[in-house]
Formats: C-alpha cells, structure tokens, sequence
C-alpha cells in the first residue's frame, strides 16, 4: 500500500475515541458490523482525503480478501434480512398468518394488477376462482 499524501486529520481525535467506545459498548454490534461501524468512523473522522467520500475511504481501509473488498462482505453480512411469516420458524403448521391478494381487472382498459386490499362489495366482483389448495397457480 502507498503511503499516503494527506496526514490524518487529528483535530478531530478527540471526538473519533468517543465513537470508538461507543462502539465497542454498543451490544448490538456483532463483531462484523463493528469492524464496518469503526472504518466508516476512521473514514469520516480521521483519514486524509475527500470527506465526500466516507465510504470509499472506509473501504481503502479495511482493504480486500481474496478479490473481493471487505468492505462489501462486511455490508452484504450486515443487510438486514426478511423472511415471510410463512417460512419463519416458529410457526406450526396452519398457524402462520394468511397472506393473500386479490387480482384485480379493470372494466374500463382491462388492466389486471394485484392488490391485498380487503374486499369491497359495493365495487369488487368475482370474475374467476384462485385454484383450490395444492393446485399450481400458473
């Protein structure tokens, strides 16, 4: 790696040791996104260059394993994740919530959308049945 041109920004120390514990005191940081929260705080407090350019200077920093930037494993392991209800664990069978939608075909221009609005008598009608339990939507 080059030695860099700028010296680190050291009027800001201080206030950077303040981050950094509150960091480390901070129990919902898995050690992943810790390793991902003090780089961005080096890059934002600490590191010569561009200061609109955090993230780019926090990944310089953590560098890359193998081909790949650290900086994108670390943020991809961070993503929050969604599992629908129906493939959550704790449900039993028949105990997840139904999740439905209804098709909807406009009379006007005969656009079809779906919807998971309740249903509306007063404007809904039924022009065709879902297909019955175990049968293949498609």
């Amino acid at each position: 790696m080059s030695a860099p041109t700028e010296l680190p920004r050291m009027d800001r120390a201080e206030k950077h040791a303040e981050t950094v514990h509150r960091i480390y005191r901070d129990r919902r940081a898995a050690p992943p996104a810790r390793e991902l929260l003090l780089a961005v705080a080096y890059a934002v407090a600490i590191a010569p260059g561009d200061p609109g350019r955090v993230l780019t200077t926090a990944a310089r920093a953590l560098g890359r394993k193998g081909s790949r930037p650290r900086f994108d494993a670390l943020v991809a392991a961070d993503a929050p994740r969604y599992r629908p209800p129906r493939e959550a664990d704790d449900w039993g069978p028949g105990e997840a919530p139904h999740v439905w939608d209804i098709t909807v075909r406009y009379d006007r221009d005969g656009r079809v959308t779906t919807h998971c609005c309740g249903w509306d008598a007063r404007r809904d009608t039924v022009v065709g049945q879902p297909p019955a339990a175990g049968e293949d939507s498609c």
